[in-house]
Formats: C-alpha cells, structure tokens, sequence
C-alpha cells in the first residue's frame, strides 16, 4: 500500500508529515522543534543501509511506502510514549465492604 500524500513528495515536507502522524498518534502538540531533527536523522542516517540526504531521489521514492512509513511510526511512538506517559497503581484506602447484608 502506498501513501500518496504531497508531503511525501519530498524529504523535507515528509519529514513535517511524519512528525504531525507521530504527535497525532501520541496525542502531544508543539514538538517541532525536537522531533523534526530526530526523524531527518533517522532518514538520513539510520532508515536504510546506507547513508543519503533529503534530496536524494531514492529516498524520495521511498517515503510513500507503507513499510516506511510503518518502521518509522514503529519507532517513534513508543519511545515518545515511555516519556510523556506515567502508569500509577492505585493503593488500598481501606478494607473492602460487602455490601450485600
């Protein structure tokens, strides 16, 4: 399956589509500035066996694909997550009552 999206078209556009996927999926707003970098980065360098840039067409050609697309939602999300979720357990007040008599 693939994504025919204008963001996709190329690496810089695809790399605001991805973060706005990321932030939707997490339910955090504002993370421009942070989360931008990180996923360039992992385009460049990290995605696939070797090292390319933004402009290089072979990546382009690839943004739109569903594995691509998925490896990098994959990734993301639960590291954001294990950072902006907390899990607490509730503690016992007191014994509990029946209340059937």
């Amino acid at each position: 399956m693939k994504v025919k999206l204008p963001l996709l078209e190329n690496g810089f556009t695809a790399v605001s589509f991805y973060r706005e996927e990321i932030e939707s999926a997490c339910q955090i707003r504002g993370t421009h500035a942070v989360l931008a970098p990180l996923i360039q980065k992992f385009l460049e360098e990290v995605l696939f066996a070797e090292k390319t840039t933004l402009f290089d067409g072979r990546l382009c050609a690839r943004l739109a694909d569903a594995d691509v697309r998925e490896h990098i939602r994959a990734v993301f999300i639960p590291l954001i997550r294990s950072r902006t979720t907390r899990t607490e357990s509730r503690l016992k007040a007191e014994e509990p009552v029946s209340v059937c008599a």
